[in-house]
């Protein structure tokens, strides 16, 4: 089964900026509590699944460094959700979740977050992981 939320949500990259750990830690608490609201309405894919996060704004990052870098704590806050697991570090690292990105261009001062969940049954599990 695939099915796709969409959350207006301005995704920012940080690696190149200097802020305050505050005005960071504001961000990210933000930008968690916005995500988990809207999930709260979605139904949790089943496991093993393939997440593809699509940053929709008027300009494209760097798709090597920036683009995942700025996806951070919205990969780290779905993981959570989808596997229940909280402690730092350990939801992103589960094996049965395989994680894409990607961007589009939304047009001037259209901000937002594509999620993608795809289950995947066993066999096409075991075949994501071998690439």
């Amino acid at each position: 089964m695939k099915y796709e939320i969409e959350i207006p949500l301005r995704i920012k990259s940080e690696q190149n900026i200097s802020h305050n750990w505050k005005v960071r830690a504001a961000y990210h608490k933000l930008q968690r509590e916005t995500i988990s609201l809207h999930l709260l309405a979605s139904k949790k894919p089943k496991l093993p699944c393939k997440i593809t996060f699509c940053r929709i704004a008027p300009r494209k990052l760097d798709s090597h460094d920036n683009l995942r870098y700025a996806l951070k704590w919205s990969v780290d806050c779905i993981s959570e959700w989808i596997t229940g697991d909280a402690r730092s570090g350990r939801a992103d690292s589960n094996p049965n979740l395989t994680f894409e990105f990607d961007q589009k261009y939304g047009g001037p001062k259209v901000y937002a977050l594509r999620v993608t969940f795809e289950e995947c049954d066993k066999l096409a599990s075991e075949n994501i992981s071998e690439k």
